[in-house]
């Protein structure tokens, strides 16, 4: 398989057909089979009562036809190399006027839920997304979202030998509310096939999804001089040099429960507040800084602490 062979497939929408492969090109050389689609049964996932306040929700799906987002699984490269490292993105463009939710949709929604598979052969990290929109909502509540174009990323290694003549598939599900006057429950599955080359064979991302990978948050620990400490009554202290913090989003504002966040601004650090932890959880959000009179994003993940021992 050269370079440049790869082929991908759109599972069913729970609120239409199929889809193409948005911004994907065709392979040189047709495959030896048509690819299967994933399909998923076409009704909508277990939804709750109501998305939140002042939302109308639908709880049927749009008719066949009428899906509102569309849904494509892109990949960094045109073929798997061994030793590399390249990122899976699972996009969604929506019609203007339509929003979808992040992890922690906040006041109203659902979180859109992004998973990955692949082989044995590779490591796949956790999904990430870009930082998401405030959205004010009409009861003075602020949910958290995207408009326009978004994606879930996962970085993808070669973490074993690779056989020069076989096609690895990856795949990825997914789940999401659309909103604009009325909600729509939807859900998604497709795959992509990649060959083996000897050297990177890089692929342009279509649409946004170059940039919105280049907003991903940076870790915690690239900042300078970062440190921790947590302290009594579920106090924990972030402190890094040169950072003037701002707020804090959390990904699981539940577990462990945030209560409150404050900054100071002299000793450059964030302090974060929680009612209460289960052990094994994390912190886990997004740290807003100012970095030139605009706002940056570095991703938190620290371990609640586990109790001392009596």
């Amino acid at each position: 398989m050269t370079p440049g062979h790869w082929r991908c497939a759109l599972g069913l929408l729970v609120a239409s057909g199929s889809w193409g492969c948005g911004g994907s090109q065709p392979a040189p050389t047709p495959p030896p089979a048509k690819p299967k689609v994933l399909a998923k049964p076409n009704v909508a996932p277990p939804a709750p009562k109501s998305p939140g306040p002042g939302v109308a929700f639908l709880e049927t799906p749009p008719p066949q036809g009428e899906s509102v987002v569309r849904f494509s699984l892109e990949a960094t490269t045109a073929a798997a190399v061994a030793g590399g490292t390249f990122w899976l993105a699972a996009r969604f463009e929506l019609p203007a006027g339509y929003r979808v939710f992040w992890v922690n949709p906040g006041a109203e929604g659902r979180p859109t839920r992004v998973q990955f598979r692949g082989p044995e052969a590779f490591e796949i990290s956790e999904v990430q997304f870009p930082p998401p929109r405030e959205f004010e909502l009409p009861d003075s509540g602020i949910a958290y979202g995207y408009q326009g174009e978004t994606a879930g990323f996962a970085q993808v290694r070669a973490i074993r030998e690779l056989n020069p003549g076989e096609t690895y598939r990856f795949e990825v599900e997914a789940s999401w509310l659309a909103c604009a006057e009325r909600c729509y429950p939807e859900s998604a599955a497709a795959y992509v096939e990649l060959g083996v080359s000897d050297t990177f064979a890089p692929r342009e991302l279509p649409g946004e999804l170059g940039r919105l990978l280049q907003q991903l948050p940076k870790p915690l620990t690239e900042l300078a001089g970062v440190s921790y400490r947590w302290r009594r009554g579920g106090r924990l202290h972030v402190t890094a040099a040169d950072t003037e913090w701002v707020d804090f989003l959390p990904e699981h504002p539940l577990d462990p429960k945030l209560a409150a966040v404050d900054t100071d601004e002299k000793k450059r650090t964030l302090k974060l507040r929680f009612d209460d932890g289960t052990p094994g959880s994390r912190v886990q959000g997004l740290g807003v800084v100012n970095s030139g009179g605009a706002h940056s994003y570095v991703r938190v993940a620290i371990p609640w602490p586990v109790p001392a021992r009596p």
